[in-house]
């Protein structure tokens, strides 16, 4: 299977699922599909996105590899659509100490950006409770921050802040 071709098919669920089966575990099919992320080419950049979150809630460690090229690229990435499923992969990982202070200030930032979408927000308070565990002393900027953003943001977004403030 040609990756890209496949992914260029259509934008669907069982498209998804046919690539993530066709690159599974195997680390070689996961580099040629990472090569297809960076630098964002739509359509295909937010579908390869779809598929590595598939692939990583599966096999979390092919990500290692190419976690700090992620890390290094997320604060620059304009689609949408692909922060939030990069996002969602980064609150289900291990953060290397010496991008957790930089990944965590653009959370915090993106949480109080009226233009960035509340899925993207969600997995970064996500992101910054996590952190808390090993930090706690980010949690009451945490808290403040997310009580300030509750009136201005959707059901989605307040649901996700009492329930994370309630396990602080």
């Amino acid at each position: 299977m040609n990756i890209q071709e496949q992914l260029e098919v259509e934008l669907s669920r069982w498209n998804t699922d046919l690539v993530s089966e066709y690159v599974g575990a195997d680390r070689e099919r996961f580099y040629e599909l990472w090569n297809l992320l960076l630098p964002e080419k739509y359509p295909v950049s937010p579908r390869t996105a779809w598929v590595l979150e598939f692939l990583c809630e599966k096999n979390p460690h092919l990500l290692k590899p190419y976690l700090d090229e992620l890390l290094n690229a997320l604060p620059g990435i304009i689609h949408h659509g692909i922060k939030r499923h990069m996002m969602k992969i980064l609150a289900f990982q291990e953060i290397p100490e010496e991008h957790l202070g930089n990944l965590i200030d653009l959370c915090f930032r993106w949480i109080e950006d009226p233009e960035i979408p509340v899925a993207v927000k969600v997995h970064s308070m996500q992101i910054i409770y996590n952190a808390i565990q090993q930090f706690p002393e980010l949690k009451a900027e945490f808290i403040a921050v997310v009580e300030d953003q509750m009136p201005k943001n959707s059901p989605g977004f307040k649901s996700r802040a009492r329930r994370l403030i309630a396990k602080l």
